[in-house]
């Protein structure tokens, strides 16, 4: 179920990106002033799938239903509780700003001693009259 998921996901980002008119997103800021970091982060750590929708394009949100959305869910829930949700940098492509971020997960053991699991998501953002959209996301 995993590798399937993963690989839809995949899929996406590929597919929404080929779609995508050139913009010259300009490199986003990494703070909270970032044009959607604290709703997605939110939306992940709060399981709101209705925050993370309005931020989706509109190839993504034929795409990336609710169904979509939980399996992310259970894969993070899986190593545990979100700890945090760190904003890593962005990598420019002629049609979209690909963002990488850090989720960090963690989990107590029989021990009582934390277990860390770092995940990395990645988006593929674009804009779309002046508005910044999710075309793309991945988590590995």
């Amino acid at each position: 179920m995993k590798n399937k998921l993963l690989v839809a996901i995949a899929g996406v980002v590929l597919c929404i990106a080929a779609g995508c008119t050139s913009n010259n997103i300009s490199p986003l800021v990494t703070d909270f002033k970032h044009p959607v970091y604290p709703d997605v982060a939110k939306a992940l750590q709060n399981k709101d799938y209705a925050l993370l929708h309005s931020y989706m394009s509109d190839e993504l949100r034929g795409q990336f239903g609710k169904k979509n959305f939980q399996a992310l869910i259970e894969l993070l829930d899986k190593g545990g509780e979100i700890e945090s949700i760190e904003y890593m940098g962005c990598l420019q492509h002629p049609l979209y700003a690909s963002e990488l971020w850090k989720i960090r997960v963690v989990k107590i053991n029989r021990d009582n001693e934390k277990i860390f699991l770092d995940k990395l998501l990645q988006l593929a953002l674009k804009k779309n009259k002046n508005k910044i959209e999710i075309g793309g996301l991945l988590l590995k």
